[in-house]
């Protein structure tokens, strides 16, 4: 365990962000925008004083496999860059299971 009472490794959620209204979604496709979501990232970080920040993102798969498709991998490879390589977290949940990638 660490001064937070964590283990090593663990991850806390302490809420979710709605996808910012720029995003488009679609039957079998969804684009996360980014409208005001760096501004609405930065107020919570503020604050709480840089305790909390991006974790990562979470999407359904509700008629596949929750394996990450190629604009997936992409998506994240990408956030990872923006985030200044910070650890980034993306859970797909298919038809039948959860992944964490």
């Amino acid at each position: 365990m660490n001064s937070l009472g964590c283990s090593e490794g663990s991850i806390v959620i302490t809420g979710q962000i709605e996808a910012p209204e720029d995003s488009e979604r679609g039957k079998t496709k969804f684009n996360s925008g980014i409208k005001g979501l760096s501004e609405k990232l930065k107020s919570i970080e503020k604050s709480s004083a840089g305790m909390i920040t991006q974790l990562g993102t979470w999407h359904s798969h509700p008629n596949s496999s929750s394996s990450p498709s190629s604009i997936d991998i992409h998506s994240k490879k990408k956030m990872y860059e923006d985030r200044n390589e910070m650890p980034t977290v993306c859970l797909i949940c298919g038809k039948d299971s959860f992944q964490v990638y």
